[in-house]
Formats: C-alpha cells, sequence, structure tokens
C-alpha cells in the first residue's frame, strides 16, 4: 500500500487507521510505523461491525466473488460445502494464492463500479481525486526497513548482540554510542542484517551485517530458535571445536530432521487413508463369520476367525513396524504397491 503511487497505482500512506481489536493488530510494529509516519490509530468500537462497514462489505465481497471461486474452497458453512471435497481439490500455493488475490484486486475489484462512490470506477475516481490532493509515498527500501520487529539493544564497540548472533558496522563505532541503548529493527524472514536507527538523526538507519553470514543468510527467526534448541543435542565438547560453525551443523542436523518428518508423515498419510477402509472390510467380515458361545457349545471362534485375526494382526505389524533389513530404500512407487497388496 505505501509503495503504490510510485508504480502509479491508487495506495499510499493513509492519514489514519481503525484497526481490529484482535491481539495481531496491537503489537509494537504497528504501532512503531504509526509512529514513524504520523498515523492516526483510531480505536474499534467493540461489538459495531457499522464502525467500519467499507472492511466488512469488501470481506464480503471477497469471500463470494474470489475465495468461494478457487479450486479447495471451504465454502462458508457445511450446508453450502455439500459433497464438495476441499481437501482434494486444493491446489494453490500461498504465493498462487497472493497473486491471483492481487490479479482480482487490480482487474475487477478497482474496476468495477462501487455503490459507495456513487457507482464511479475506483480507478478512474483516484485518479480524479489525487490531482488535488498530493499522495505521500514511501520507497521499496524504506518499507523493507520499517516493517520490522523494533527491539532495544546496547551497543558495544560497534557490535550489537540479538538472540546470541552478533551484527556489526563501523559506523556504530562511535565514542557517544558505545554502551548506549539504541532500537534495532529486525526483518524475522532473514537475519542476515538488522537496521540500527541512528540516535542523532531519527529519520535514519544504519545498516549491521552478521559476523557469522554464512549462518544466517536467508535465516528466519523461527528457525534460529529451533536450531538453537537443536545445538542441545551436540555435546559440550564439540560445541568448543567447532566454534561458529556448531550453528551450521545444527541446521543442517535440523533440516535432516524436518525431512525424515516429512517423509513419515508422507506415510502417515497413506496410512490413514488406506486403514480404514481396511479396518471396516476387516470388522464387516469378521462379524459375519463369529460363531457365538451358544451357536457352538461353548466354542467362540472359528477357524475363519482365527485367520482374520492373523491377518489384522498381520496388518498392524506392517503398518506400524519400520523394516530391520538393510535393504535399498523403496521408491514411491514401491509405496504405493506396498500399501495396495495390504488387501483383506
Amino acid at each position: 500500500m505505501f509503495t503504490r503511487p510510485k508504480k502509479n497505482l491508487p495506495g499510499g500512506i493513509p492519514s489514519y487507521i481503525i484497526p481490529d481489536n484482535g491481539v495481531e493488530f496491537k503489537n509494537n510494529i504497528l504501532s512503531h510505523i504509526c509512529e514513524n509516519r504520523k498515523i492516526t490509530v483510531l480505536p474499534s468500537q467493540k461489538y459495531n461491525p457499522n464502525n467500519k462497514p467499507h472492511i466488512e462489505r469488501f470481506f464480503r465481497t471477497l469471500t463470494f466473488s474470489f475465495s468461494q471461486k478457487l479450486k479447495g474452497t471451504t465454502f462458508s458453512n457445511p450446508t453450502s460445502r455439500g459433497e464438495y471435497n476441499s481437501k482434494n481439490n486444493a491446489n494453490l500455493t500461498l504465493s498462487d494464492l497472493k497473486a491471483l488475490l492481487h490479479e482480482w484486486i487490480e482487474s475487477i475489484y478497482h474496476q468495477s463500479p462501487h455503490s459507495g462512490i456513487d457507482n464511479r470506477v475506483p480507478t478512474i475516481f483516484w485518479k480524479e481525486s489525487v490531482k488535488h490532493t498530493p499522495v505521500l509515498s514511501m520507497s521499496e527500501d524504506e518499507v523493507n526497513i520499517l516493517l520490522r520487529i523494533p527491539m532495544e539493544r546496547t551497543v558495544n564497540n560497534g557490535r550489537i548482540q540479538v538472540n546470541y548472533l552478533t551484527y556489526y558496522s563501523h559506523c556504530l563505532v562511535r565514542d557517544n554510542l558505545n554502551k548506549k541503548k539504541v532500537t534495532i529493527l529486525i526483518d524475522r524472514t532473514n537475519l542476515a542484517k538488522i537496521y540500527v536507527r541512528d540516535p542523532d538523526d531519527k529519520n535514519s538507519f544504519i545498516p549491521a551485517d552478521s559476523t557469522n553470514p554464512s549462518y544466517t543468510e536467508n535465516l528466519s527467526l523461527y528457525e534460529h530458535v529451533s536450531i538453537q534448541e537443536e545445538k542441545k543435542n551436540i555435546s559440550r565438547k564439540d560445541l568448543q571445536a567447532l566454534g561458529d560453525k556448531a550453528d551450521i551443523l545444527a541446521r543442517w542436523n535440523l533440516l535432516v530432521r524436518i525431512q525424515e518428518s516429512y517423509a513419515a508423515n508422507k506415510k502417515l498419510k497413506k496410512l490413514k487413508l488406506d486403514t480404514p477402509s481396511k479396518i471396516k472390510n476387516l470388522i464387516n467380515h469378521f462379524s459375519n463369520s463369529v460363531v457365538t458361545y451358544n451357536q457352538v457349545n461353548g466354542s467362540s471362534t472359528t477357524h475363519q476367525e482365527s485367520e482374520i485375526v492373523d491377518e489384522y494382526i498381520t496388518l498392524s505389524t506392517l503398518n506400524h513396524n519400520e523394516p530391520t533389513t538393510n535393504a535399498p530404500p523403496k521408491s514411491d512407487d514401491d509405496e504405493d504397491s506396498t500399501y495396495e497388496s495390504m488387501s483383506i
């Protein structure tokens, strides 16, 4: 929104916003942005949807004109969904969804007449309006800096420590900054660099690079926290020997565990899809073959029933036990044929 005017699109820095009362809208990032750009925050009235009628109307239009037109939609409720299998029809990634939403807003929503502006087309109405009122905007670089998590940290000889990571900039080696607290801005999706607000110029930011770039490049904050937990599995002796490389090793170990977990979940998903129908058939088969105690003078088990129980045990063993042989790993096709052979 902040950079759109530079692309000749409707948008810019708003004069005021009315955020929702959800916890996600009461964070320090939003407060930081509004304070930095002099945006007024008007509190939303609780339990009063008419306080933001345009937003409620937009969400309604978004739901029926966009969301429910996509493959894999869950519709508004189970009744509307009916027999439609949302899970099997879902085929969009998050990137796909963002691209489609952007196209829908630009090509359809902003090009359609809106009753709220006397049935005018928003893009045309906007272009006429900005001729009389200047629009404030920001560059991509400014937005990239501003939309980060603000924190306070202390400068120590040009270095700043954040979550067991060290950042350095020669611009921070100043007498008036040493041992002083400063505001830093962190990108939670990439910890390779931070920005430090210059105490001498509140609108100026100093970049500081990680002292361990091979580890922090494209490293998210969530991943970093998980890696620090993974490091606890490495012995103290090895940690001392590895030094900075310990983080890289822990990151590698974490990725390996994620891949193994993904492979296991993939097998489990296949198992969950196959097992219910197999067990149901087994129970039906079992029920039809049972000979009760009253029918056979105290004998409650038939030869056929015994075979079915053995088959159930075999199925359970196949489902839950990993192979103990040193056979080469099976391909996806081999896995499928293995599950298909588990017929009851």
